[in-house]
């Protein structure tokens, strides 16, 4: 028997010894589940999961499972600095979020020298060679963008609602600039309206907005808050208008549960993919969202870009890099990528802007309720 047991011993001590399962790279995601972003928050974590999937299935960052560690900030710029210093502390190469703009600006003085903070809010402008990017394209940007395209579809008298939080103030700011310049005179802006997310009702300024006689009514409220714009909008008899929306808000599981409030034409910032033409380097890109959203049982929303492309960016770039890049590597990295695919167009960050995508792809598109999905917009088609 002794000798039985010297053999077995002998035997294992002369196996191979059996390699441990490598450490999930983890990157620390703060977002709102919970609070008055959750929505969008929600729509920010499945994309993350659902991309996490397909890097893992290709080999992970350098062999590491990739994971995304999400923290809840409730959508409170308190929470996000108090989550985002305990983070520090353990020395990442990179941090994601929050999708909530007044977050973004809390947590970017902490960034000065590092790590790489990656903003899923278009709303916030990082000095050029910071360590702070934003995803998408510039509000501003975007904004301007979108109210070319309905001047040219030949609405004249625009009436705007925004909240006064952080990213409806941006919102607010970038309309009366548009409208302030002469070049743009062709379309109007009649009637400006503001009010707090929090109120339950917007119909002292809905009424104001209708006595303005808009053709086109410019909704920058999100979640809650804009269910309570489309209510007080059709209770005042303006049903019929035509509204844009924030793309923050072009989710059809959130649209489905205004059907009864929704005017009849509602349109918005659309992604490349969603235009009637999409160029060549953009399309294995939207097949492979559309197909790992589809599969994962989710509806796609131009919400799920602004996490989507940041964690493209981001695991390239650690893919590119040495496996225990520092955050100065992965800041140099990212500032240098160009003629990048992702979900909203080519990213070059040469720019200098920290967004990196100018939106020249970007679309017009409108909600078809019997259809639940959005539709290239051509007005009187």
């Amino acid at each position: 028997m002794i000798r039985l047991l010297l053999a077995a011993l002998v035997l294992l001590s002369v196996q191979p010894a059996m390699a441990a399962d490598p450490q999930p790279y983890t990157i620390d995601v703060v977002v709102g589940l919970t609070g008055i972003g959750a929505f969008a928050g929600k729509l920010a974590t499945q994309a993350l999961g659902v991309y996490e999937g397909i890097v893992n299935k290709s080999g992970g960052i350098h062999g590491r499972p990739l994971h995304f560690e999400i923290h809840d900030d409730a959508t409170n710029p308190i929470n996000d600095v108090q989550i985002v210093n305990q983070i520090l502390t353990t020395h990442p190469a990179v941090i994601i979020g929050a999708l909530n703009t007044a977050s973004c600006e809390a947590v970017a003085p902490l960034m000065l020298k590092g790590p790489v903070y990656y903003c899923l809010s278009p709303g916030i402008s990082p000095p050029a060679g910071s360590y702070v990017f934003a995803s998408a394209t510039t509000l501003a940007s975007s904004m301007q963008s979108l109210y070319d395209h309905l001047r040219d579809m030949g609405f004249k008298r625009a009436a705007s609602i925004t909240g006064t939080d952080a990213i409806g103030v941006l919102n607010e700011q970038v309309t009366k600039s548009y409208f302030a310049s002469p070049r743009h005179r062709a379309m109007e802006l009649v009637a400006d309206e503001v009010f707090n997310p929090a109120d339950q009702t917007v119909a002292a300024e809905v009424s104001r907005l209708k006595a303005a006689n808009p053709d086109l009514v410019l909704n920058w409220a999100n979640g809650t808050p804009f269910g309570t714009t489309l209510r007080d909008l059709t209770n005042a008899g303006m049903g019929d208008i035509h509204m844009m929306m924030s793309p923050v808000n072009a989710n059809p599981t959130l649209l489905t549960q205004f059907t009864t409030f929704m005017p009849k034409t509602v349109v918005t910032i659309g992604l490349p993919y969603q235009g009637h033409a999409l160029i060549k380097p953009l399309q294995g890109v939207a097949t492979e969202y559309l197909t790992g959203i589809k599969d994962a049982g989710f509806e796609p929303s131009p919400t799920h870009m602004y996490a989507w492309d940041a964690a493209r960016v981001v695991v390239a770039a650690l893919r590119a890099l040495p496996p225990d890049a520092t955050p100065a590597q992965l800041h140099d990295y990212i500032e240098k990528l160009h003629d990048f695919p992702a979900l909203c167009g080519m990213y070059d960050f040469r720019s200098g802007d920290q967004h990196g995508c100018d939106g020249s792809q970007e679309t017009v598109v409108r909600w078809n309720p019997a259809t639940k999905d959005f539709d290239y917009y051509q007005p009187g088609k």
